[in-house]
């Protein structure tokens, strides 16, 4: 045997190992009354879409730099404009879908699951890529459906640009580009979960570590339709469990963090930036929070060139809805995680 073929062969086995399948996403047997969603820009909308058709099955939503349930309305002209630039939404007009929905087609829950969930919005000052006022309007939204004040809990003071904000990593407050997080003094993912499994939660200080545990798992497995590739959800998520929760899981809450367009693990700017430094990790490592990781992948072809969710119909012309796949992809990793 040559060593030209020896050498072939070594590099096809090095090369099929690198790109062999994650392992299955675990039956962490999770506290299925204690899941909450959130998301920055595209997956800000993405994680409103999940609460509002799953809400049976959520109890709080983050929305940062993001809007109100089917804002686009499957144009993608007006998800550029009112949606993104100038937050000229007709958001009495919105809030009458998921009624007609749940009750016509009953593609989605019964909206009055919402009445008592938990709202974070954030909406930075300088963010030059989605309006404040469109995440004004978010909160807006929400208010038709639930009417306590104690369950919002809002930022509107703070001068990031369109990032996820943190009190100790990311570029100088205000700035716009990679990784898209901004350190502003502000950890959003604490306030945020805080809020919805609070008040009370121990706050992550300048060395709290992130002592738990960091794995890949195999999306494809939720995939039931042909066209999932062009759908643009990548073939590997992550997962990260603390250390109060590797041994025994049954105690555990659930939150699952939607990164924003641009933000996919994928790319080689961003890598592990928003799984790693996001700041939802260190809070779930003082509270017993596993923190779900899903991904996304560039589609050119496909209508999605920034590998970001589908809030505007790329995919699916039902795409805020459970017909849709993505939408049923995050539903069966609830499921999975709760059971």
């Amino acid at each position: 045997m040559s060593h030209e073929f020896l050498h072939l062969l070594l590099v096809t086995i090095l090369f099929a190992t690198s790109q062999a399948a994650a392992p299955p996403l675990e039956h962490y047997g999770a506290n299925n009354d204690q899941v909450t969603v959130s998301g920055i820009s595209a997956g800000a909308f993405m994680a409103v879409q999940v609460h509002v058709a799953y809400s049976a099955s959520i109890m709080g939503v983050g929305v940062v730099a993001g809007g109100p349930y089917w804002c686009a309305q499957g144009n993608l002209l007006k998800a550029l404009g009112e949606c993104m630039e100038t937050g000229d939404i007709n958001v009495d007009y919105l809030a009458g879908f998921p009624t007609s929905y749940a009750y016509s087609t009953r593609t989605i829950d019964d909206p009055v699951n919402m009445i008592n969930d938990k709202i974070y919005v954030f909406g930075g000052t300088r963010d030059g890529v989605v309006n404040q006022n469109v995440a004004r309007a978010a909160e807006e939204y929400y208010r038709h459906f639930n009417y306590d004040d104690n369950n919002y809990l809002t930022e509107y003071t703070i001068p990031a640009e369109h990032s996820m904000v943190h009190d100790k990593y990311g570029n100088a407050c205000g700035y716009k580009g990679d990784p898209y997080i901004n350190n502003c003094g502000y950890n959003a993912a604490f306030e945020m979960l805080n809020h919805f499994y609070g008040p009370g939660l121990e706050r992550p200080t300048e060395t709290t570590g992130q002592n738990g545990k960091m794995s890949r798992f195999d999306q494809t497995e939720f995939f039931k339709y042909e066209n999932a590739a062009k759908e643009s959800v990548a073939d590997d998520g992550f997962v990260y469990v603390p250390p109060g929760c590797i041994s025994d899981s049954s105690h555990c809450r659930i939150h699952i963090a939607l990164h924003g367009c641009l933000q996919q693990y994928e790319r080689a700017e961003i890598g592990e930036a928003y799984i790693r430094y996001s700041g939802y990790n260190e809070v779930a490592d003082l509270n017993d929070i596993i923190i779900i990781y899903p991904q996304t992948i560039a589609k050119p072809m496909g209508g999605n060139p920034n590998a970001c969710w589908d809030w505007w119909g790329y995919a699916s012309i039902s795409y805020g809805c459970n017909l849709a796949p993505q939408m049923d992809f995050m539903k069966q990793i609830i499921d999975r995680v709760t059971a």
